[in-house]
């Protein structure tokens, strides 16, 4: 059977394990952040903009984080 974890997740706690002080990975937002982006951007090339995707055709679109 597959993971579901994504790669990412587990190579990011591996990277955290080895800081020398007390952090989990909720002390490291630009890394968190950078994950969300990469996977965001995935899923809409796979699923959303591919040529008539889940939605159909997109023409234009625009992503806004936000905090």
């Amino acid at each position: 059977m597959q993971s579901l974890r994504w790669a990412e997740i587990n190579q990011f706690e591996e990277l955290i394990e080895n800081v020398p002080i007390d952090m989990t990975w909720k002390d490291f937002l630009v890394e968190c952040a950078t994950l969300f982006h990469s996977r965001f951007e995935q899923l809409m090339q796979k699923y959303i903009l591919f040529n008539n995707g889940v939605i159909g055709k997109v023409e234009q679109h625009v992503i806004q984080y936000e905090l």
